[in-house]
């Protein structure tokens, strides 16, 4: 206990110091911005999944053409709800329009909330309609010219138009989410006597249970599974919003992967300036009789105390931030957000003690070696063999790279960081060190500052190297931060034109188009390709596995050409003869598909054996028409099909939609303008969120430089006395250190600025996926900041140094 009270008075006087104030404030910055993202991303992850739910309807869907015997089903605890789904038509007056009709039962809505507007307000139900009403989807409304309180006829039943549906929380998840929706009580559904022998309709069933039930409940689907019958999990089915949210995350997880960087390195460098103070301390406590094992426990708990308090206030820090981002983001979001798990606060904890233990333990590990003799001869502890720096340095950064991953669980992103940092860290460093080793200066000479520098760059190669990196590395950490915040997302902003799709068009038959592009060249809208579509399942030949089984329906098509916004990541695209199918890389990921597999494919109740041809990369965000398969033109063009594409209206044409449904009835036309404004919003509201993390890596930064700085100038301390005392005057020697960092800081300034460069290329093309860019502005800034930080630095610094008399210095270095 005495020796834990000991390390707290230690850790105490170096606090009042200032001797750790800047490796606590590092770490506390790193950990507040690292468990600001894990807090904020755990709760995304649970607000998206409950959204997921409700975009699905439940924990699980069973969507069959025919109708369960609900007495068979597994006997476990579950709720469900049962729904029916068909095509039928509504008739107002003289007006007929064909609808798809959802029966629900009383246990409807199972999940979620359903939005309906009235004819005075917007609000939220959870209970189906009364028996006798139904609720119509606003373009139904708009075509029938039918008011809310009149009544409409389905089949031989009037029912009365009480609500417009706004969002329904299963309505993602059917086959038939796009169609114009009505919604009536399945209690009045035989009296409609629409659904006879033959009719064709949809059974939905949706359960709620927990995970061990839902297994039960999944298996016992699968084996009564019947061809085009569907089996789909919650997180199976993907929000509208959540490519979005899942792009935002790479932003903030960037952010995080550089401050962990910039925390690391400034505690390295801390702990090297602490051990040389300490040297005297351990030398004299051993000369005092204190035992090695009783030092070592004094000094790891000053460095467990370390991490102890910028653990729990870093975690505060991250508290507060993760806070700004939920308010920023809240109205993106159908449901409130869940607590945290305590699974971001244990990571956020161990990688404290982690950092801690990689980048300290190895230098602080020497000192508890330190002789009681090393305090009269300290220049034999500054020594370390190459081969001991070498194996050291490739441990902590075998196990730094762990750490990354273990955070961000991205690979991809992780690889591209480290590895890109530490090539060109590596090439740099070699470059430096043989440019200064070339460099042959005559003497050294004060009153000659160019001499002088060149002498300082030779005499200290190998630490001027090492500064040059760790300065290269905060300023390229800081422009990359910097980069990610203005050119990142506005390329991404960009990448969302104002005039992106914001309709889409689909069930047009091939008679149509004529008349339809002509409707819309009269309207001045210009449509995106036109696309055949039909339905098509897909089977595996001879899978290997049990869940490398295809037994799906997908939006099949067929084409000539690569469409924009695809690129072919295997195989190639369909050349004149034996061509198969090209798939996207989420349907080959799902089912392990690889190329030149062999499939069949059923269209229409005929089959065709094919292959894979292909894999593409397929942008969903360009809201354009995009599929799962393509199939080649010639192969398939004499399949039944309809057509599908998409086009942009703008606001200004408000009675484009009415004239539209009335020109063509059987056409559904589906609105994107919501979805395409709260992702613009999303972008919005990433970019301000960002910018905090952005303010915050760059005082990260700052210390880091604060920290490489400060003991460059220890190294020059006794050098300074001595030239003092044959006579170099304070204003000559401040003169010297800032011109000699004036050049080290152009030089890191320069390196800096094509390593952000270089990283933002490859984040751009492998993570953002979007178009690479050179940005001037990344080279300006860097130049320019590295300059004025790094120059105002050294003439703090010098200053602080010549106030020292050759006396005090020399007395301190002894």
């Amino acid at each position: 206990m005495t020796l834990f009270f000991l390390a707290i008075r230690i850790f105490l006087r170096e606090i009042k110091s200032g001797q750790m104030i800047i490796m606590l404030m590092s770490l506390i910055v790193a950990i507040g911005i690292l468990s600001s993202i894990a807090l904020f991303s755990d709760r995304l992850q649970k607000s998206l999944d409950a959204e997921s739910r409700e975009f699905l309807g439940g924990d699980l869907k069973f969507e069959s053409s025919y109708e369960l015997d609900e007495l068979l089903m597994p006997k476990v605890d579950f709720d469900y709800s049962k729904s029916h789904v068909f095509g039928s038509v509504l008739s107002f007056g003289d007006e007929f329009r064909l609808a798809t009709v959802k029966s629900v039962d009383s246990f409807y809505p199972l999940e979620g909330e359903i939005e309906l507007s009235n004819a005075l307000n917007n609000y939220f139900v959870t209970s189906p309609p009364k028996s006798g009403e139904v609720w119509l989807d606003k373009r139904i409304l708009d075509f029938l010219g039918v008011d809310i309180g009149q009544s409409i006829s389905l089949g031989d039943k009037d029912f009365l138009v009480s609500n417009t549906i706004v969002n329904e929380p299963d309505r993602g998840s059917s086959s038939f989410a796009f169609a114009p929706r009505a919604i009536i009580n399945s209690i009045d559904l035989k009296e409609t006597n629409i659904l006879k022998p033959g009719s064709r309709v949809r059974y939905m069933y949706l359960f709620k249970a927990e995970q061990e039930n839902l297994d039960i409940i999944e298996n016992y689907f699968q084996n009564i599974k019947k061809p085009g019958d569907e089996i789909v999990f919650f997180n199976d089915e993907s929000s509208p919003l959540g490519e979005s949210f899942s792009r935002a995350s790479n932003f903030f997880l960037l952010g995080a992967f550089l401050s962990i960087i910039i925390a690391s390195l400034t505690v390295s460098i801390c702990t090297l300036q602490f051990i040389r103070k300490h040297i005297s301390y351990v030398a004299i406590l051993k000369a005092l009789g204190l035992s090695p094992k009783n030092i070592r426990f004094t000094y790891l708990s000053i460095f467990g105390l370390i991490g102890v308090v910028a653990t729990v206030l870093g975690i505060l820090m991250g508290w507060l931030i993760q806070l700004n981002f939920i308010f920023l983001l809240k109205d993106y979001f159908p449901t409130n957000f869940p607590s945290a798990g305590p699974q971001p606060y244990l990571i956020s904890g161990a990688i404290v003690f982690f950092c801690l233990l990689v980048f300290s333990f190895p230098v602080l590990s020497r000192l508890f070696k330190v002789p009681p003799n090393e305090i009269l001869r300290k220049s034999e502890f500054e020594k370390l063999p190459i081969f001991k720096i070498f194996i050291n340095a490739s441990l902590g950064l075998i196990f730094f790279y762990l750490l990354l991953i273990l955070f961000t669980q991205n690979i991809l992103l992780t690889n591209i960081i480290f590895f890109s940092i530490m090539a060109l860290v590596l090439f740099i460093f070699a470059l430096v060190f043989f440019v200064f080793a070339a460099i042959k200066p005559e003497s050294l000479n004060p009153l000659k500052p160019l001499k002088m520098i060149f002498f300082e760059l030779n005499r200290r190669k190998f630490q001027n190297s090492l500064q040059i990196i760790s300065l290269t590395l905060s300023i390229a950490i800081s422009l990359i931060a910097f980069s990610a915040s203005s050119n990142l997302i506005s390329a991404w902003k960009t990448s969302l034109p104002d005039t992106a799709p914001n309709n889409f068009a689909i069930n047009i038959t091939e008679t149509e188009i004529p008349d339809f592009l002509k409707f819309l060249e009269k309207n001045d809208v210009k449509s995106e390709k036109i696309y055949p579509v039909t339905s098509a399942r897909f089977f595996k030949v001879n899978p290997k596995k049990e869940d490398e089984k295809i037994d799906r329906t997908f939006n099949f098509t067929w084409m000539t050409n690569l469409p924009e916004g695809n690129q072919i990541i295997e195989g190639s695209w369909f050349g004149k003869e034996k061509n198969g199918i090209s798939i996207s890389n989420e349907i080959s990921e799902r089912y392990n598909l690889k190329l030149n597999d062999k499939i069949t494919i059923e269209i229409s109740g005929k089959s065709r054996d094919s292959y894979v041809q292909s894999i593409r990369e397929v942008n969903w965000e360009n809201f354009s028409p995009n599929f799962f398969a393509i199939g080649y033109k010639e192969d398939f063009e004499n399949n039944v099909s309809t057509y599908i594409t998409s086009f942009f209206v703008s606001q200004d044409k408000k009675t484009f939609s009415s004239e539209f449904i009335k020109r063509f009835p059987t056409v559904s036309i589906i609105s994107l303008s919501e979805l395409i404004a709260e992702i613009q919003g999303i972008i919005s509201k990433v970019s301000e969120a960002f910018k905090l993390i952005l303010g915050l890596t760059v005082v990260s930064s700052i210390f880091l430089l604060i920290a490489t700085v400060q003991e460059s100038f220890k190294q020059r301390e006794k050098q300074a006395a001595i030239l003092k005392t044959i006579g170099a005057s304070s204003k000559l020697l401040q003169r010297n250190s800032f011109l000699e960092f004036l050049s080290l800081a152009l030089i890191a300034g320069f390196l800096g600025s094509s390593l952000a460069q270089t990283t933002t290329y490859f984040l751009e093309k492998n993570i953002f996926e979007i178009e690479p860019k050179i940005y001037l502005n990344i080279w300006f800034v860097g130049m320019l900041a590295s300059v004025i930080v790094i120059g105002v630095l050294s003439l703090i610094f010098s200053n602080l140094i010549n106030r020292k008399t050759p006396k005090e210095v020399l007395y301190d270095s002894n």
